[in-house]
């Protein structure tokens, strides 16, 4: 890995906009004595006991050794919250799409930092190991807005953070029939005032599992080796008062064989990725007012070699980022929210004629305000975006929030956000469009939160979107390239389930999802790769005192590959179950599942075939430091 720091001109211009960054949010700072904000972002650590104004908009998903299996974090929201991922099979990459919208309209925030960035605006969640997260939330369309440019349809929030709840220290392992292991090294201590987590994992595969080729005949994956090392480490220091000092350092090595598609013989393209992220946090809390201020750098390689096409591609990219945030509680039940963020980020790419810099600032302003009478709930956010020599544009929303005497809630929402072009988008050679022009959104729709009979917990949510200038990737000429489109529409309908006993859960969900380009009045064609059925299950039942059983169910209708369908992916049902043995402390653990137990043969991406029944081995052993 090459550290590369450059002093020149844009990067002098940016630390002077840092400057007045700077400057401009301390001044939005009142001076108080044991102050704390929320961040905007990390909701649930706010510990202000008027809940009335702190409304909860986020889901929590709950975390078990049995979603160990899960080594990545796609596997765990696709089975816990219905949520649709472009996959490229085990060991390969994996872009998120919520609500029908795409990879880079879905925000990834990890201890309340944006991973998205400029040049490839989305994430691989492939990535992201399921055993470093302390807590995961899902922010609806209700309300993340208040993350900026980009979070169209939707955010997901992970943090490592070490004082939410003090790890236990553990050691776990896995294997499957993937020719797949791993190992997870947790340590967690506590010294005074200090909280500490340290996690340690790895894993490696040969994903040589079988298939039918287009003929019919069956053959094991060639050129589909994975693996990857990484490092998580947390601190958090809580200082006199109720102030806090966080830091969370992320390492991440992997590798990755790209196998052959169907429709070809072999392949030896590879794609080797290496990153650091860092972060460093300061937070105070008082009675009414809480603030925060967060520092982030990280430094990323990524390196794709393809020897048939002579290709050897490097790509380096580093990113600062400061953001300070602030919250008061009001008197008479008004709850002010404000603060900005800066982001500078440079890239250097084999793709790119020139390394490509850019400095970016957004600053906002939430006001909501709580009707004890009614009950009523409203809020209304406002949140400039700029990109310096660039361009300007303006993220909003409002919503309205009414409680009903049986518990539930209705809310109406509305807002406007913009996806920017991203480096790729513009610059990325053969393909890139210069002339793109950022994406404009409205949004609306409505939320009904309700308990049925039998103590169901149900939500029911219709939402819908309209686009201009949408931008979407092509095949043209046998290159595929971006373009704007004048319109395109996005509208549907969510349904959640959710029961809980003593020893049984279960949690259902299902969405219906239409998307689609104006381009032709009398054909509204469904775009690429967006299912517009999605349904999943969860259930989980302790039928004795050392056992549990646990059943996930996957439903994707079938999804079009090209934009005339003239070609699709048909559907697919999936059945995950597993069984988890524990000892009667509780400290040791061991759970075996079956994926895809029906054997069915399906794909995730065009020509590139999905693993059969895999059966699958994870023990975990805890103790304490």
């Amino acid at each position: 890995m090459h550290f590369l720091f450059c002093p020149d001109v844009n990067k002098v211009n940016s630390i002077r906009h840092l400057i007045y960054i700077l400057f401009f949010s301390f001044y939005l700072i009142t001076s108080i004595d044991s102050q704390e904000i929320d961040t905007a972002i990390e909701m649930s650590v706010i510990e202000i006991e008027d809940q009335n104004v702190l409304t909860r908009q986020y889901d929590s998903v709950e975390f078990n050794e049995i979603l160990e299996f899960q080594h990545s974090l796609s596997g765990v929201l696709r089975s816990k919250y219905n949520v649709y991922f472009k996959d490229y099979g085990p060991g390969s990459s994996s872009t998120i799409a919520l609500n029908g919208g795409k990879a880079s309209e879905v925000a990834l925030v990890w201890n309340g930092i944006r991973l998205n960035n400029p040049m490839l605006g989305l994430n691989d969640f492939s990535m992201i190991h399921a055993s470093d997260i302390s807590s995961l939330k899902m922010v609806g369309l209700t309300s993340n807005n208040i993350y900026g440019a980009g979070s169209v349809a939707g955010t997901v929030l992970i943090d490592t953070d070490a004082g939410k709840g003090l790890y236990s220290s553990g050691i776990s392992s896995g294997f499957s029939t993937l020719n797949q292991w791993k190992i997870n090294l947790k340590l967690g201590w506590k010294v005074s005032e200090t909280n500490h987590k340290i996690s340690l994992s790895t894993l490696q595969a040969q994903n040589n599992y079988k298939y039918e080729d287009r003929s019919g005949a069956v053959k094991r994956l060639p050129h589909a080796n994975h693996h990857y090392y990484n490092a998580n480490y947390d601190f958090n220091y809580k200082l006199r008062g109720n102030a806090k000092i966080k830091a969370s350092i992320w390492v991440r090595d992997q590798f990755r064989q790209i196998p052959p598609i169907l429709t070809s013989t072999y392949n030896d393209a590879t794609q080797g990725d290496q990153f650091v992220r860092s972060m460093v946090q300061y937070s105070s809390i008082s009675t009414h007012h809480l603030w925060d201020v967060r520092a982030f750098y990280s430094i990323q390689n990524q390196n794709y070699t393809d020897p048939a096409i002579n290709l050897d591609a490097h790509h380096q990219f580093d990113n600062f980022q400061l953001r300070i945030d602030n919250q008061w509680l009001l008197p008479n039940s008004w709850s002010l929210r404000y603060g900005s963020n800066y982001s500078y980020f440079s890239s250097r790419s084999d793709n790119y004629r020139d390394p490509l810099k850019e400095s970016r600032m957004g600053i906002y302003g939430q006001l909501s305000k709580r009707l004890d009478k009614i009950p009523l709930n409203v809020s209304f956010l406002i949140r400039p975006e700029i990109i310096f020599g660039y361009s300007q544009d303006l993220v909003a929303d409002g919503r309205i929030n009414y409680e009903l005497d049986n518990g539930g809630n209705i809310a109406v929402y509305g807002g406007r956000n913009v996806v920017l072009p991203t480096f790729n988008d513009r610059f990325w050679e053969p393909g890139g469009n210069p002339e793109l022009l950022p994406e404009r959104n409205w949004m609306y729709g409505v939320q009904y939160q309700f308990e049925l009979p039998y103590q169901l917990n149900s939500r029911i949510e219709i939402f819908g979107r309209s686009a201009t200038d949408w931008i979407q990737w092509l095949p043209k000429g046998g290159i595929w390239s971006p373009d704007n489109y004048h319109k395109a529409r996005n509208y549907g309908a969510k349904l959640y389930l959710e029961k809980n006993l003593n020893h049984f859960k279960a949690q259902v969900g299902y969405q219906w999802v239409r998307t689609y380009l104006l381009e032709n009045r009398n054909e509204y064609k469904q775009t690429i790769y967006t299912p517009k059925h999605l349904a999943s299950a969860n259930f989980s039942y302790d039928f004795a005192r050392f056992f549990s059983a646990n059943v996930d169910l996957e439903y994707t209708s079938k999804r079009y590959t090209l934009s005339d369908h003239s070609d699709y992916l048909p559907g697919f049902f999936l059945i995950h179950p597993a069984l988890q043995f524990r000892s009667g402390n509780g400290k040791w653990k061991v759970v075996v599942g079956i994926q895809n137990v029906l054997n069915h043969q399906y794909q995730g991406i065009k020509n590139r075939p999905m693993p059969g029944t895999t059966f699958q081995i994870n023990t975990n052993y805890n103790f304490n430091l």
